[in-house]
């Protein structure tokens, strides 16, 4: 029974010379996999210090957006002093545990069209709008939900539409049901 067992042989050389670092604190992760790994707390601060060196050189002002009276907003890029009133982008700064799901996303959609419905703000400009002033695009990524969705330019569940048809919702899954061949089959 024991033939079938053998000694633990010498583990493979790294193929690179291992810096101080990495002998210390071990291997190295890239950026989209450190951001899996944040708790609630370092995801705060990384949107914060995304939000001051990526957002502020767009606006005219931006502004930070928390509790459970946020109405939808995360955070606000203002591209006038209208503010709320005028010409802005909402972004969406969420970290789940899980996939950004659509029933994620519907209900910061909703608040959205509600809030702007009821007229206490005007809806902020659509994604793709023109005039937009990211130059990374009206999607480009700033601060994204998922975990296992994390990308190193950040990423955005962007939701901050006053058309429901013109919402777009992120999913990178690698599969989607309606690929699939049960899903064009009426039963």
């Amino acid at each position: 029974m024991i033939d079938h067992f053998r000694d633990i042989s010498v583990p493979a050389a790294p193929k690179t010379v291992l810096a101080a670092d990495q002998v210390l604190l071990g291997q190295r992760f890239p950026p989209q996999q450190q951001i899996i790994l944040y708790s609630s707390d370092q995801w705060e601060g990384f949107v914060h210090e995304w939000a001051h060196f990526c957002l502020k050189k767009l606006y005219i002002q931006v502004q930070r957006f928390t509790g459970a009276n946020d109405r939808g907003i995360d955070i606000a890029g203002f591209s006038d002093d209208q503010k709320l009133q005028g010409v802005w982008d909402n972004y969406q700064c969420k970290h789940y545990d899980h996939a950004l799901y659509p029933s994620d996303a519907w209900p910061e959609i909703g608040k959205i069209l509600w809030h702007s419905f009821k007229g206490e703000y005007k809806a902020p400009r659509p994604a793709g709008g023109k005039g937009r002033s990211d130059p990374r695009g009206a999607h480009g990524q700033p601060a994204r939900s998922s975990r296992q969705n994390a990308r190193p330019q950040l990423a955005e569940a962007h939701a901050g539409h006053a058309n429901i048809a013109t919402t777009r919702i992120y999913d990178h899954r690698k599969t989607r049901p309606e690929d699939s061949p049960t899903f064009k089959v009426n039963y």
